[in-house]
C-alpha cells in the first residue's frame, strides 16, 4: 500500500528485489516496521518484528543449510533470549548481548556433552556446570571458556572432589573424595548458582520450514546479522 499524502509505502505491502530478495510485511513511510517477512539473496529467511527498518523484538532466522535462530533481536543482532540450533544437532539456549552468548545459557551436543551456566562474550565465564557423554562432571568457576578457580569434579563411577583449577588445568585436590550424594557437604557457597527463569514463549514463534535445499554456508546476506565466530567451533573441551 502507499500513502496517497506522502507517496511512500505505508500499511501492508512487498517488495521484490532483482537480487532474489523478498520484504513483504508492514511498513511506515518506506521503511519495515511491525511484522514481516525478509528472504535473502542466499535463501537465508527471516520472519518477525522490525522498528524503523531494523529487526527490534521476537523473530526466527533460519539460514539454508538449516541453521537457525528464534528468539530476541536487537538492532540486527541477536540480543536478549533465543535458541540457536546448529545443523549438526548442538543447541545454544539462553541469553545473548550483540550476537554473543552472554549471562546464562545451556549448550547441548549430539554426543551428550551439556554445559550449563554463565556466559560473557560467547565463552564460558562464572559459575557452570559441564558434564561429559560418558557422565564425568564439573562444577566450577570458569575464566575465558576453563575452568579457573575452585570446582567439585565427580567421575563417571559417582566419587566427588574438591580442587583448584588454573587455565583449564588442575592444581590440587582440596580434600578426599566423597559419594556423589553427599556433594554437597563439599560444595563451596561460590558454586551455588540459581538459573533465571526462561521465557519459554520467547522460542514459541519458530518459522514454518521450507522444502528447498542448499549447501549455504550459514552466513546471512544483506544487511542482517553477519557471525562468522558462530561458524566456528566451540571451545575446546574443557580439561578433567
Amino acid at each position: 500500500d502507499f500513502s496517497k499524502d506522502i507517496g511512500r509505502a505505508h500499511g501492508q505491502g512487498k517488495i521484490s528485489r532483482h537480487d532474489g530478495s523478498m520484504y513483504e510485511g508492514e511498513w511506515v513511510e518506506d521503511v519495515a516496521h511491525g511484522s514481516g517477512r525478509e528472504v535473502y539473496p542466499d535463501g537465508s529467511e527471516y520472519v518477525g518484528a522490525y522498528k524503523n527498518g531494523v529487526k527490534n523484538g521476537r523473530g526466527a532466522f533460519r539460514w539454508p543449510n538449516g541453521t537457525e535462530y528464534t528468539g530476541e533481536f536487537k538492532d540486527n543482532a541477536f540480543d536478549g533470549w533465543g535458541l540457536y540450533k546448529w545443523n549438526d544437532g548442538r543447541v545454544y539456549k539462553g541469553q545473548w548481548s550483540a550476537n554473543r552468548f552472554h549471562g546464562y545459557g545451556v549448550m547441548t551436543w549430539v554426543d551428550g556433552r551439556r554445559y550449563e551456566g554463565q556466559y560473557r562474550d560467547d565463552k564460558k565465564a562464572g559459575v557452570g556446570t559441564f558434564v561429559w557423554s560418558d557422565g564425568r562432571k564439573h562444577v566450577g568457576l570458569w575464566v575465558d571458556g576453563k575452568q579457573h578457580g575452585v570446582g567439585v569434579f565427580t567421575t563417571s563411577n559417582g566419587f566427588s572432589r574438591k580442587g583448584n583449577w588454573a587455565d583449564g588445568t588442575r592444581t590440587e585436590w582440596l580434600g578426599d573424595p566423597v559419594p556423589e550424594t553427599k556433594i554437597d557437604e563439599i560444595m563451596p557457597k561460590e558454586l551455588v548458582f540459581s538459573p533465571p527463569q526462561v521465557p519459554e514463549e520467547t522460542f514459541a514463534n519458530a518459522m514454518p520450514h521450507s522444502n528447498s535445499e542448499s549447501n549455504g554456508n550459514g552466513k546471512q546476506g544483506a544487511d542482517g546479522p553477519y557471525m562468522p565466530h558462530l561458524a566456528k567451533s566451540m571451545q575446546p573441551e574443557p580439561n578433567a
